[in-house]
């Protein structure tokens, strides 16, 4: 039920640990900064932070900063719900130009949004 932005951070937090685990760094990483743009004008060890006791917590932190600056440098605003109204084809072109997603990401945004 969220939208496509927070579903591909909610991602990067789940790939390689448990739904309660990611849902308490997602809930982290939410508490820990105001709002979407401070993430993404901040360091990868600021925002590592939110990662801590999970594995490759710098790795997750950069790839949040990444998804975050894509976003915006797009379309300058946080907003990615375009993606819902997107073929499977389509959907799934527009985030292979996202560097730094993994195949998890990809997979359970599309599966999360279009539902394949």
């Amino acid at each position: 039920d969220r939208p496509v932005l927070e579903t591909m951070l909610f991602a990067i937090c789940l790939e390689d640990t448990t739904v309660q685990e990611a849902e308490s760094c997602y809930a982290k990483l939410l508490a820990e900064f105001p709002d979407l743009n401070e993430i993404r004008v901040s360091s990868v060890s600021e925002i590592e932070r939110a990662f801590e006791g999970q594995s490759d917590s710098e790795w997750r932190a950069f790839r949040v900063r990444s998804v975050l600056q894509y976003v915006f440098e797009k379309s300058f605003a946080f907003e990615f719900e375009g993606l819902r109204k997107k073929t499977l084809e389509l959907a799934t072109k527009q985030l292979a130009k996202i560097k730094h997603l993994s195949t998890f990401v990809r997979n359970y945004t599309l599966q999360s949004v279009i539902g394949v």
